[in-house]
């Protein structure tokens, strides 16, 4: 399903301005989760005080949540819609 989300929702959104804004929306989020993740690793990759790596992995964790409930709540019922 995954392997089709994408292709299907951005056709769609050629001619449906409310489904390309929540994409553009989507989009701009994964690109501050990403970052996220980067910097997370990077200050990771050589150890650290094992506190803050658990409050920051933490951290992490409870932002790819919702992304991904968010995610499944919104895009994937859009995506029924479109099936």
């Amino acid at each position: 399903m995954l392997l089709k989300l994408y292709p299907v929702m951005h056709k769609a959104a050629q001619s449906d301005n409310s489904l390309k804004g929540t994409l553009d929306v989507f989009a701009k989020d994964m690109d501050v989760i990403s970052k996220k993740s980067l910097d997370f690793f990077a200050k990771y990759e050589k150890g650290g005080s094992n506190m803050e790596f658990a409050k920051d992995f933490g951290t992490l964790i409870a932002t790819l949540n919702h992304r991904i409930r968010r995610e499944e709540n919104t895009l994937y019922a859009k995506f029924d819609e479109l099936a």
